[in-house]
């Protein structure tokens, strides 16, 4: 894994458990995908932020511009047998920023209670991802 962070107090408040985020490279077809509550992602002001984080120099993503961009972004989520979440990994794609502001929303999601347990006895990784897109 490329980083790591523990983001509990930020967005998960002091009663949630910590989530672990780290960004790096994961075997994406070896995951089963996520279940979990469907939102309107992603938002206009969260396109909006995306468009800003690309301006930036050290945001490369090969093909993608602030003027247009089509980004998929890959995260696994463990789940646990109860449906909360203990760790989250993002894909590494080349945009620190933008790996992180993934890495928080799926915080939120988690908070949320978004994502379901899979009915197994324990904790399984999952994937899903993001996407932004301005045409």
């Amino acid at each position: 894994m490329i980083g790591s962070f523990l983001a509990a107090a930020f967005l998960m408040g002091s009663q949630a458990p910590e989530l672990q985020v780290d960004v790096g490279r994961v075997d994406w077809a070896a995951l089963p995908p996520l279940k979990a509550v469907q939102r309107a992602f992603p938002t206009p002001d969260m396109v909006g932020k995306v468009e800003s984080m690309l301006g930036a120099p050290n945001c490369s993503i090969p093909g993608q511009t602030s003027m247009r961009f089509d980004i998929n972004v890959p995260y696994a989520v463990q789940v646990n047998p109860d449906g909360t979440s203990s760790h989250v990994v993002v894909a590494e794609i080349g945009c620190p920023a933008l790996e992180s502001y993934v890495g928080l929303l799926v915080l939120e999601l988690a908070r949320r209670g978004d994502f379901r347990a899979s009915g197994a006895g324990h904790a399984a990784w999952y994937k899903s991802s993001l996407n932004f897109n301005l045409r």
